[in-house]
């Protein structure tokens, strides 16, 4: 079997090639998502290698100055409520008021707080090809949609990414999360596959499904004519296989994209593991960094916001797994889930 290198790519279902090591940016925005990115590209540039990028951010302040807009009304509920709390069977009514208002301005504000460091990304992406007279195919852009709102919703939250970014296109975009119910999924898959036959989007796929949810959009596909997930991404490392989930979409060809992989650092220190590779730092790596040179049909997109782990990150295919220790590997299966987990819901 061929080692595995920061060139290496596996091929999708669609007839892309997604490199096998991409660099997350979670949880960056402005000037810490432009460095991350250009520090990524510094380092595959020199290998001559394409790079994958991936863009998502939950802003923490995802209210801020998107619901000022919005004052009076909130201002208005509170005042009625003011003048219904004495009477205690009014309540009931007047919370589920409250709550419906909430979701709808909350639509309002994720359609555009959700990716705040697309702009920075892709600007990052554009000046470091410019500078060094690259082409923008040698990067792979990944991003997401976030929010299941309906066929234009989704449309828009398209649109609005291409835009932001600034690339032309996005290589790879996914669906976030299966949250919304099974119709909210379906209307969103039917949109992506619509903006991908005008070539907005290349490669197209989801995040975060549950074999139900994934039964779904196959059968939906078939039903509809419409293409397969090529890739899904989802937290895979040693600490959280997620056997039924891989073996279905082998099944389907969809290419499993690990994501969680720095965050399962705490759960290395405390294995019994390490300390059998105590004297092999580069292995502990691995199991912190990436599980893809042991798994050769993953892609894993470690983040980090340091200039030094970007360069760590990378120099990971300089060894190869022995099988004991791959089965080691294999062992250590705790069910870490080292963010958000809504494979089980509705």
């Amino acid at each position: 079997m061929a080692s595995l290198s920061l060139k290496s790519c596996i091929p999708l279902r669609d007839g892309a090639q997604i490199p096998i090591l991409g660099f997350g940016t979670y949880e960056l925005d402005g000037k810490d998502a432009y460095n991350a990115v250009t520090w990524a590209l510094e380092v595959t540039s020199c290998s001559k290698a394409k790079i994958q990028l991936d863009t998502a951010r939950l802003t923490p302040h995802i209210f801020q100055g998107r619901l000022s807009p919005h004052r009076e009304l909130l201002s208005s509920i509170f005042s009625i409520y003011s003048v219904l709390l004495p009477d205690s069977r009014t309540l009931p009514v007047f919370l589920r008021v409250l709550v419906n208002v909430l979701y709808l301005l909350i639509l309002d504000s994720i359609s555009i707080e959700w990716y705040e460091n697309e702009r920075e990304c892709g600007k990052a992406i554009l000046d470091f090809c410019h500078k060094n007279n690259m082409p923008r195919s040698s990067v792979f852009y990944t991003t997401k949609l976030k929010y299941n709102n309906g066929y234009e919703g989704v449309t828009r939250s398209i649109k609005k990414s291409v835009d932001e970014c600034g690339l032309g296109f996005i290589d790879l975009y996914l669906i976030h999360g299966p949250i919304g119910g099974k119709d909210a999924r379906l209307e969103s898959w039917r949109a992506i596959c619509e903006a991908q036959k005008s070539g907005k989007l290349k490669s197209i796929g989801i995040s975060t499904f549950g074999i139900r949810h994934m039964q779904e959009i196959v059968d939906f596909s078939a039903s509809a004519g419409l293409p397969l997930p090529s890739v899904h991404q989802i937290d895979l490392h040693p600490f959280q296989v997620r056997s039924g989930i891989v073996e279905f979409s082998k099944a389907h060809g969809i290419t499993s994209l690990g994501m969680g992989a720095t965050s399962s650092w705490a759960s290395v220190q405390a294995s019994e593991y390490r300390k059998s590779i105590a004297k092999n730092t580069a292995r502990i790596q691995l199991i912190s960094y990436s599980a893809t040179p042991y798994r050769r049909d993953y892609v894993a997109i470690p983040k980090t916001s340091s200039r030094q782990r970007v360069v760590s990150n990378a120099q990971i295919f300089d060894f190869e797994l022995e099988e004991a220790e791959i089965q080691d590997l294999d062992n250590l299966d705790e069910g870490l889930v080292t963010d958000w987990d809504p494979t089980d819901c509705d």
